[in-house]
């Protein structure tokens, strides 16, 4: 639980860049895919859908700042 006033910092990926990944785990495991609980990542589809997340985990969209590295790398700074 984050208390008002608190921060979440936080880094993750976002899956557009990780689609060879996931092939190449695909094709690892002779054509069969992986199941999610195995996975080394989570994959996350967009920044609209992180946001969404954290705005349903009760942060407001003025305190959240999500940063794009590269095409992949994502950086998220929040405070409630």
């Amino acid at each position: 639980v984050i208390v008002p006033g608190g921060r979440y910092f936080a880094t993750t990926f976002l899956g557009n860049y990780f689609t060879n990944v996931a092939r190449a785990e695909t094709l690892g495991n002779g054509g069969s895919e992986v199941e999610t609980s195995m996975q080394a990542f989570q994959y996350f589809p967009s920044e609209e859908y992180l946001i969404d997340l954290l705005l349903d985990a009760g942060f407001e969209r003025e305190k959240i700042s999500l940063e794009v590295i590269g095409d992949a790398c994502v950086v998220i700074r929040c405070e409630k």
